[in-house]
């Protein structure tokens, strides 16, 4: 029984990691794209 209690709270700690780790990599990614779309537009409206 406590094994199995064990396993189970193993197992949401994990997915949880790994969800947390997706939605971190995500929103860096967003972030990024976000600033060089911003930059480059900058960059463009300058040389105009």
């Amino acid at each position: 029984m406590v094994s199995r209690i064990l396993y189970y709270f193993l197992l949401f700690l994990v997915s949880f990691l790994v969800f947390d780790f997706t939605t971190t990599a995500l929103g860096v990614f967003i972030a990024l794209a976000a600033l060089y779309h911003f930059s480059s537009k900058a960059a463009a409206r300058g040389r105009l």
